[in-house]
């Protein structure tokens, strides 16, 4: 193999594991501005990226060289190939990471998941990483406020949630929250007084423990909303409008104190901030809650939208070079699980674009 071969080999390889110098990442962008080095490249990362889900129990080369085949002819089987040498070389330098370091790792480093931080009324960061505190697997982090014995007081506390992770907390009155990515969510340690309020800005599914003598109030960005024991999702995530899904019970929606309105299961409300009135559609409410459970459903959206859920979903930023892709709207549904590839490929068939991968920035063309 040439040794400029080698060279972008060892390119490649480093990409894999951590940032490239800005003369080292130049090499490599000019590199892929051949088209069928780009789509083997997306087809290399997205095996690196499934290559976590894989187990080995006891490493063995030629079963592991199996998987990668395997791996990459599922995930790319039109794409036209880079010399055989190169991409075995490639392969050659995931086995090792795998084999050795990756095996390794998997084996013996305690389980550590970025979670939020969470800050407490005093301004002290109770919780950046989820270890005995919380359950955690993958892309969903369980906490349970009551059990966090560490914390003094009785103050309001806030927990943000971080792009491509939810949060599902439960609070002192047994009330349990499922937090979207990118969310922040404000609640008191301890419920006291004739309510019990809690803010969010982002978006958030609620199932609210029964309790007729102390209402559970919900403030968004537009709208204050009330109830005593239900099911309903709120997303404000566009600061433009406030979105509230009611799935059982019953809801009323109020501002400055004046009652706006009241759902019934199945009904949503929208309130513009330009508006004092709410819009009340009938729709089913499940399909507007099916990322509480790591699914992502998109129904009819702008790429500009779509763009900002990808980027929440899945923790990546994109930057799009393809004006054509904006005039275009998206319906589909998302695991969480999946990666970005996934997405991005089936973008790639449908629209007729290609992207890249630069870190954790996808870049399309």
């Amino acid at each position: 193999m040439k040794k400029k071969e080698v060279h972008i080999v060892q390119l490649i390889a480093k990409s894999l594991t951590e940032k490239l110098s800005d003369e080292e990442q130049e090499t490599l962008n000019q590199f892929l501005t051949v088209e069928e080095n780009t789509e083997e490249f997306a087809a290399i990362n997205t095996v690196w990226e499934d290559l976590e889900h894989v187990e080995f129990n006891a490493f063995d080369k030629d079963v592991a060289w199996e998987q990668f085949e395997t791996l990459k002819a599922e995930k790319k089987s039109n794409a036209i190939q880079l010399q055989q040498t190169i991409i075995r070389s490639i392969a050659a330098v995931l086995l090792l990471f795998v084999g050795i370091g990756w095996y390794t790792y998997q084996k013996t480093s305690p389980m550590q998941t970025e979670v939020s931080v969470w800050t407490t009324d005093g301004g002290e960061t109770v919780m950046a990483l989820a270890t005995e505190n919380a359950k955690h697997s993958n892309d969903l982090i369980e906490l349970n406020v009551a059990s966090v014995d560490q914390i003094d007081g009785d103050g309001i506390d806030e927990i943000h949630v971080p792009a491509g992770k939810r949060i599902s907390v439960v609070l002192s009155d047994s009330s349990k929250i499922w937090l979207a990515s990118g969310s922040t969510f404000k609640f008191p340690r301890v419920f006291k007084g004739a309510t019990r309020e809690v803010e969010i800005s982002g978006k958030a599914y609620f199932e609210v423990h029964r309790d007729v003598k102390h209402p559970f109030i919900v403030k968004g960005h537009s709208s204050d909303i009330t109830v005593l024991g239900t099911e309903f999702c709120v997303d404000n995530t566009n600061p433009k409008r406030e979105i509230t899904t009611l799935v059982e019970g019953s809801v009323a929606l109020t501002k400055d104190g004046a009652t706006l309105g009241k759902l019934k299961p199945n009904e949503q409300a929208i309130l513009t901030n330009k508006s004092e009135t709410i819009e009340i559609t009938q729709v089913d409410a499940k399909s507007f809650v099916d990322w509480k459970e790591g699914v992502l459903r998109i129904i009819d959206k702008p790429f500009l939208e779509f763009q900002q859920d990808l980027e929440q979903w899945y923790g990546v930023k994109i930057i799009n070079n393809n004006k054509q892709l904006v005039q275009s709207n998206f319906t589909g549904s998302f695991d969480q699980r999946d990666n970005i590839h996934s997405v991005m490929q089936l973008i790639e068939s449908l629209q007729g674009v290609h992207y890249y991968m630069k870190g954790d920035t996808v870049i399309i063309h």
